[in-house]
């Protein structure tokens, strides 16, 4: 495939990146020259468990696992204009479980740059997670910059989607649980850091545009990339208590594994 094809496949993703509106609230554009920080939370209540689903549009998202007494979720989010406040929402099923969620309101009628210049808006959150609570985790993004620290994190499911931008995901740290977990790529770079003490397979499509890399210590079996702790599970020769299966639809940019100890 020339040069000339692979941008206009890139272009084409970020259109549908920049358009698709299915994950978020459609609102108009406000006053963009006031910034406000503000801090949210949702209760843990009694719940020993947690789906958190995360809908965030464009601009700069952190989340990581916290310590955070009493609160499922805890995040401080910048923003501008007004209209782009998150909403937090939950409720409790009938088995007990907590299901909380985070969206980001999309954008409706930016001014064009001919009619006063473009829009400056804001959007940076910072989200804690509950290190308490089992969690099913999915989050969809945009597009921006997302740095995803789950190394603390009781994850019992893991799902992202992901657009246009950068993203650094950590799925190290120590785990007593099976872990399954999905990336679907999209424009631009993400590396994902995982557990080198813990078995790790790494399934998926790995022909997208762009590079597919994997660092020290993995190695192929079949379609599959894994690591020395997953051929010893397998072979019954060291008992593990967690094992991680990762499934990645490569989509165009490079995508980075690395095992960390």
């Amino acid at each position: 495939m020339n040069r000339a094809t692979k941008l206009i496949l890139i272009a084409a993703l970020v259109a549908v990146v920049a358009t698709t509106s299915g994950c978020f609230h459609r609102v108009r554009i406000d006053d963009v020259t006031k910034t406000r920080t503000i801090t949210k939370r949702i209760a843990a209540g009694e719940a020993t468990a947690t789906a958190t689903h995360i809908a965030f549009g464009a601009g700069e998202l952190k989340v990581s696992g916290s310590d955070i007494a009493n609160d499922a979720v805890a995040g401080d989010f910048t923003f501008a204009p007004n209209t782009l406040e998150p909403e937090l929402t939950s409720e409790v099923t009938s088995e007990g479980a907590l299901y909380a969620r985070i969206d980001q309101p999309d954008v409706l009628n930016v001014p064009p740059a001919s009619i006063g210049g473009p829009v400056n808006m804001t959007q940076r959150w910072d989200v804690k997670l509950s290190n308490a609570l089992a969690t099913d985790l999915w989050l969809n993004m945009g597009a921006g910059d997302a740095n995803i620290d789950l190394s603390g994190v009781d994850l019992t499911a893991l799902h992202v989607g992901l657009g246009a931008g950068s993203t650094k995901l950590d799925l190290s740290g120590p785990r007593t649980r099976a872990l399954s977990a999905t990336i679907q790529a999209g424009v631009g770079e993400i590396v994902v850091r995982l557990p080198k003490g813990l078995p790790v397979r790494v399934t998926g499509s790995q022909d997208g545009l762009g590079d597919y890399k994997y660092g020290d210590g993995f190695h192929r079996s079949g379609g599959d990339i894994v690591n020395d702790a997953w051929d010893e599970a397998q072979h019954g020769t060291t008992d593990y208590k967690g094992q991680i299966e990762l499934n990645v639809q490569q989509g165009i940019g490079e995508v980075r594994l690395e095992l960390v100890d």
